[in-house]
């Protein structure tokens, strides 16, 4: 099935947290802290809810979770409350932070020819990129702060076609968020999750790592 999807295609599209880099943690810890701050824990159960939404999005989530709301000025400065203490922990990243088989993939994709990107949602981007020193993996890097919508929203999957010269029908993108794959399927691409297939339904096929896709895409011939 793997060999199927990328035989069609000419662009390979990844997010970043959670599929190259393991920073994903952060933003759960990050919302954690500041539900503590408003008197509330939270439930590792919400994580899948977390991923691959903006701020404001996932904040609304959280909130509405507990039979509770803001105005929207004070979401904004919860949000940028949660920002902040989301940037301090990526300073402990580094190049251990990538994900096992992440930039291994990416680059034996680039050896066989694939156009590849960067599709993130996050406006903090730049910083895990500089830090793990990945930025000339990718021919093309879109991230949230060149986009007014956030994923399930297409907005930023046709920016990176458009980007890479690739219609989005000749692009499959690496997600390990259903609203990111949500996102995906609306711009017309095709989705390989990386994580659970429970989870990730809506994807056309389900890998648990880009270290297993490395060994179904290495064995395979092309």
């Amino acid at each position: 099935m793997l060999k199927n999807l990328l035989d069609s295609v000419e662009a390979l599209v990844f997010d970043l947290d959670g599929v190259i880099a393991d920073t994903a943690k952060f933003h759960y810890e990050a919302w954690k802290h500041l539900l503590e701050d408003l008197g509330f824990q939270i439930d590792p159960n919400e994580s899948e809810q977390l991923k691959g939404v903006g701020r404001i999005q996932a904040l609304e989530t959280l909130l509405t979770n507990r039979g509770i709301d803001f105005p929207y000025s004070k979401k904004v400065e919860l949000a940028e409350r949660k920002n902040a203490y989301y940037v301090k922990l990526l300073s402990l990243v580094d190049e251990g932070f990538l994900l096992p088989g992440g930039m291994e993939f990416v680059s034996l994709a680039k050896e066989r020819g694939y156009k590849t990107a960067l599709a993130t949602a996050s406006k903090n981007a730049h910083i895990i990129l500089n830090k793990t020193r990945i930025c000339s993996y990718f021919d093309v890097i879109v991230d949230g702060t060149m986009v007014k919508r956030t994923k399930p929203d297409p907005e930023i999957f046709l920016l990176t076609a458009k980007r890479l010269k690739a219609k989005p029908e000749k692009c499959v993108v690496f997600e390990d968020a259903y609203a990111g794959i949500e996102g995906a399927k609306k711009a017309g691409m095709k989705c390989i999750g990386i994580g659970k297939p429970e989870v990730l339904s809506n994807a056309d096929f389900v890998v648990d790592s880009l270290a297993s896709a490395v060994k179904m895409f290495g064995n395979e011939h092309y």
